[in-house]
């Protein structure tokens, strides 16, 4: 029959064009490989998958012993959550237009196995390893210093907030210090009072109600001393805890809290691990050998349906 195919024929026909087979094999073997190896990223997914470690120690920030502190978890959070911000992201691909393949696919996860290390693991696609690494060194600086801000500025809340409690103890002790000085003013008025109406000229000590009343100083001597009471301006002397109120300001406003000087304390490395993933080149060229024999054998039956029409007209 016309459509019967002849198997004595079609061997015939494979067997003088084995040649034509095993050319076909080699050809998509060596494509295969070569291609693979000028653009892996093409040969399973068209991107290679690097996966970067950052070994990213932070100590805990204590300023003297004022009652601000963040702790190690504290300050992972906030690096994380502002890794993986988008507001975050965006901006830092709006001013980086360069990064904008890679940024879009960051992803930050933490890997904390005891109190003296963290480890953030990023998996990022990537065209060029080494220009990445260089992009995504510069992503995590750029979210450290958003970091470094908010913890800066959160210190410097706390900062006028311990200031401003502070300057609300200095009103009371200084309200403290004037009731002081009324009572020590209203006391000496008493005892010019009695010296004025004793004609008191030596130097005695009355009692009167259990209070001691300082008589003795003369008239003269009680005047100049209810004038110094009353045009005093330093107030700490009817209140010693002005002078430690101030001095605590003083220093905090000196010494502690300068923002400008708190620095998240890492190693300043990034320790990066970034590999290609393993791509199975044995099973990828035995599937190119058995895709080129299939070929192969495509053109040999075209040719052979050929031959054979060519026998049967």
């Amino acid at each position: 029959m016309a459509n019967e195919i002849d198997i004595s024929l079609f061997l015939k026909i494979l067997w003088k064009s084995k040649k034509v087979i095993l050319l076909s094999m080699l050809v998509f073997l060596c494509s295969s490989l070569l291609y693979s190896k000028i653009l892996p990223r093409y040969w399973l997914n068209n991107i290679n998958i690097y996966s970067a470690d950052i070994k990213y120690p932070i100590e805990i920030l204590n300023v003297n012993n004022i009652n601000v502190s963040y702790s190690k978890s504290d300050v992972s959070k906030l690096y994380i959550d502002n890794f993986n911000d988008i507001n975050n992201k965006k901006y830092f691909i709006d001013s980086n237009k360069k990064t904008a393949n890679l940024i879009d696919r960051l992803i930050i996860s933490k890997d904390a196995k005891d109190n003296s290390d963290i480890k953030y693991k990023i998996s990022y696609e990537s065209k060029n390893k080494m220009r990445n690494d260089f992009a995504l060194v510069k992503y995590a600086n750029f979210i450290e210093s958003i970091v470094l801000n908010k913890i800066r500025e959160n210190v410097n809340i706390r900062k006028k907030e311990i200031i401003n409690k502070l300057n609300n103890d200095l009103i009371l002790a200084s309200f403290l210090a004037k009731e002081n000085r009324k009572t020590e003013i209203n006391k000496n008025k008493y005892a010019l009072e009695v010296a004025r109406a004793t004609y008191i000229d030596k130097p005695i000590l009355e009692k009167n109600g259990g209070y001691n009343i300082h008589v003795s100083q003369g008239i003269l001597d009680l005047e100049a001393k209810i004038k110094i009471l009353t045009d005093a301006q330093d107030l700490s002397v009817f209140n010693n805890n002005i002078n430690v109120i101030k001095s605590k300001i003083e220093f905090i406003k000196q010494n502690i809290y300068n923002v400008d000087d708190i620095n998240i304390i890492n190693n300043k490395k990034f320790d990066f691990t970034s590999k290609l993933e393993i791509i199975d080149y044995r099973k990828n060229a035995f599937i190119s050998i058995f895709l080129g024999f299939f070929i192969g054998i495509f053109f040999v039956f075209s040719k052979y349906l050929f031959q054979n029409k060519q026998v049967n007209e």
